[in-house]
């Protein structure tokens, strides 16, 4: 299990994130809501290691990770999907996700690569295509699927269907459901808007103002370490 206990981050003197709990367990997907500034990517950066705390615990699996660098954090199994769909333009789908596998234990041939690949990428061949002839909904399956040969025990994805037609919204949220059965992953999205997670997500959070809101659908209202 994934639990953040209290976090708080301030800067400049002014507080982003207040008091803010949460748990993320094993296989689930849980949604982080809010509007822009609501402090719901500072929070990711906080668990991915970006950005430090001031206040508050940070554990996985009953042991902390606050004092892990970003690189001790991924090699733990807390893995980061950031915004945008970041691909590199001039290398085929398939040597972007042999890159992704580099420094994975179980993921090291082509051919496994391939099969894992496929699974996500929902059998469309797209290993030889480069990354400037994919369309944004092809973009970020590929970034799901490097995420998954990095074997992830918890995976944060900021904002994965911002920009994306009904259609490649459809096919990114049934990859990320497969990703996490498939790989036993507790996953956290942040969205704006909880309606097109609805029938993903086992609970969500609400953030406004770097606090998180009372309403907690499906989620713990307490967290705790132990």
């Amino acid at each position: 299990m994934l639990v953040g206990e209290r976090l708080y981050i301030s800067r400049d003197g002014r507080s982003v994130l207040q008091d803010v709990s949460f748990e993320i367990e094993p296989g689930n997907v849980v949604a982080l809501v809010g509007s822009n500034a609501s402090g719901k990517s500072t929070l990711l950066n906080a668990i991915i290691g970006l950005i430090p705390t001031q206040a508050g615990r940070l554990v996985m699996s009953g042991v902390s990770v606050d004092r892990l660098s970003v690189h001790a954090r991924v090699r733990a199994g807390i893995v980061f999907v950031p915004q945008g769909r970041n691909v590199f333009l001039n290398l085929t789908v398939l040597e972007q996700l042999v890159l992704a596998a580099r420094t994975s234990k179980r993921y090291r041939l082509r051919p496994e690569i391939r099969r894992v690949a496929a699974q996500l990428l929902g059998g469309i061949d797209l290993f030889d295509k480069r990354g400037l002839d994919l369309s944004g909904g092809q973009r970020q399956m590929v970034c799901l699927a490097r995420a998954a040969l990095q074997e992830p025990r918890f995976l944060l994805l900021d904002e994965p269907t911002t920009g994306l037609d009904k259609g490649s919204i459809g096919e990114v949220l049934q990859a990320i459901r497969g990703l996490a059965s498939g790989t036993g992953a507790g996953v956290l999205i942040v969205e704006h808007r909880l309606e097109p997670l609805r029938d993903l997500v086992k609970c969500h959070y609400e953030i406004a103002g770097g606090r998180l809101s009372n309403r907690r659908s499906g989620c713990p209202e307490q967290s705790s370490a132990a």
